[in-house]
């Protein structure tokens, strides 16, 4: 099951759902469950790992 990964400031999860908060979702979902960076990277067409580490991270912060 993916769990919410799309908070508000204040920690809540979104009421409003769209699919880039679906892709936001997947992306935590790969991370925290030790999918390659690279190939999240690659997945979500993000240009280089730097940027999947600084939106997903609190998929890896979170364990």
């Amino acid at each position: 099951m993916i769990r919410v990964c799309y908070v508000d400031a204040n920690g809540k999860p979104l009421k409003r759902w769209g699919l880039h908060n679906l892709r936001h979702s997947l992306g935590c979902w790969m991370v925290s469950n030790g999918i390659d960076l690279k190939t999240v990277a690659s997945m979500l067409r993000h240009s280089n790992v730097r940027t999947t580490l600084g939106i997903h991270s609190q998929a890896v912060d979170g364990k």
